[in-house]
């Protein structure tokens, strides 16, 4: 500690310091120079009753030539710290979750459950192994290093964080009434799910407390789960039952019994959507998927909402971009919250489908040639372009059924989701021109001998679209100017 009668010494470039007799020197001491660069002593031998040599490294770790002092000789001394001991972990008398996972609690699996001595003990073997442990505001224990990752995941056996969740005892009380569920971030900006019982709730309410997410009481009455909401559904007054079918207008007080139109709680610029199977048809913004489509495939597949049971967790179904593995929005949309694109094992990337000098050909992102056939239903199915769902068991992707099949083709064709899959084509090595390809319409245009040229291909356009007589509607225009209209 400096004080008035400490000693100093003035060093260039940095001024008057604490000054100190060499032979107070230590092995771990550090001796500052003048400029302010700094030495560690890794030595200190006596030469003689009034002279010591002592030997330094640099601050990068590179041996020094030795000084030799006299033992009074004054030196600025940064004495050794002596090492902290860690902070004492105070763990909770419940029993804990154990997870691990390299990119967030969010990612994590759980690998058992640990008592509070075992908590201890694992606490105790990170510090001296000089891992950070980390209490976090739910009461969590990170633990650094301490895990391993799974294999089959990305960086598999590489070193990983590991969690410990409470599993405190659920103080929430859930009526004996059926429950609303809404999933989302903001209860503003939630997915009505449906109704579920009471049990549902229960567990939800254990499940989430082991993974160290709290479940609190709203003033509404309704319970928060993490990301859930769930709204008790009191008994009411029976509504009239003389209303018009949603479905189909008639006023005979049941809605229609077609078992593939089922309408649900969401709606799309004020039209209800529509449930066929797995797919869900909501007009002009798309498609969505009750299903996990084909990771394989050429479907996006990213997860808006995860539910409790069938029909409850939300798919996007649009077509993946080019030479990425989800739809160009989710694609921006993940990388500007976190930077990054991490997706499931298995999911590939966007292809581009088109017609070649050898009928049909697949080619990846950077304009690679992945195969060709005179058939496009070949392809379509081979690389997924066609809707297929993702296993449940097994590696083949499962197939839909007509029904799906269909009503996926009907969601995905209305004209503004057609325009906004439109695809470039640029010119290949095997000749090809640049094109632009608007469901299966092509439109090539590229310079020759001086002239632009624009080229009109609809031979492969999709079905539906031609006339009776195999004409194509179409209007040409430049400048503003129809110069040709069939």
């Amino acid at each position: 500690m400096s004080d008035a009668n400490t000693p100093k010494i003035r060093l260039t470039g940095v001024g008057m310091v604490d000054a100190h007799e060499a032979q107070t020197l230590n092995v771990g001491d550090k001796v500052m120079w003048n400029g302010g660069s700094t030495s560690t002593v890794t030595d200190v031998e006596e030469v003689s009753k009034c002279f010591i040599r002592v030997s330094f490294t640099s601050e990068d770790g590179t041996p020094e030539t030795p000084r030799r002092w006299k033992r009074t000789a004054r030196i600025a001394r940064i004495p050794q710290t002596a090492p902290q001991p860690p902070a004492p972990v105070e763990v909770e008398p419940v029993s804990y979750a154990r997870h691990t996972g390299a990119h967030g609690f969010g990612w994590t699996r759980k690998v058992s459950t640990e008592n509070p001595a075992s908590v201890r003990d694992m606490i105790t073997r990170a510090q001296e192994r000089g891992d950070t442990v980390t209490i976090e505001d739910d009461g969590r224990i990170r633990l650094d290093n301490a895990g391993v990752v799974d294999p089959g995941h990305d960086g598999a056996g590489e070193r990983c964080p590991v969690w410990l969740a409470p599993q405190r005892p659920a103080s929430i009380q859930v009526e004996d009434v059926e429950y609303r569920m809404y999933v989302g971030v903001l209860r503003d900006d939630v997915k009505d799910m449906g109704t579920v019982q009471p049990a549902n709730v229960r567990q939800a309410i254990k499940t989430n407390a082991e993974n160290g997410h709290k479940a609190e009481r709203l003033e509404d009455g309704s319970i928060r789960v993490y990301y859930s909401w769930f709204v008790p559904q009191h008994p009411a007054a029976e509504e009239p039952t003389d209303r018009p079918c949603p479905t189909c207008g008639v006023e005979s007080g049941q809605p229609c019994k077609d078992p593939l139109l089922t309408l649900v709680d969401e709606t799309t610029e004020g039209s209800p959507a529509v449930i066929t199977g797995h797919v869900i048809r909501t007009g002009a913004n798309g498609v969505m998927l009750s299903r996990e489509p084909w990771r394989g495939g050429q479907i996006c597949g990213h997860q808006t909402t995860y539910g409790m049971g069938a029909y409850s967790e939300r798919y996007c179904g649009k077509r993946k971009a080019l030479g990425e593995v989800e739809c160009a929005e989710h694609v921006e949309q993940t990388r500007e919250e976190y930077g990054t694109v991490r997706v499931a094992p298995g999911n590939a990337q966007g292809l581009m489908l088109t017609r070649s000098q050898w009928g049909w050909s697949v080619y990846d992102g950077d304009g690679g040639l992945c195969a060709s056939a005179d058939d496009r239903t070949e392809l379509e199915s081979l690389y997924g372009f066609a809707l297929l769902w993702e296993p449940h068991n097994g590696d083949k992707p499962e197939e839909p059924t007509e029904e799906e099949h269909a009503a996926y083709a009907a969601a995905m064709g209305t004209e503004e989701d057609i325009n906004r899959a439109a695809r470039f084509l640029p010119q290949g090595e095997e000749g090809t021109r640049p094109c632009v390809e608007v469901d299966g319409a092509q439109v090539y245009t590229y310079w020759e001998n001086g002239t632009l040229v624009v080229s009109v291909d609809v031979e492969t356009v999709a079905d539906g679209v031609a006339r009776a007589d195999g004409t194509v509607p179409m209007v040409i225009t430049v400048q503003g100017d129809t110069v040709y209209q069939a």
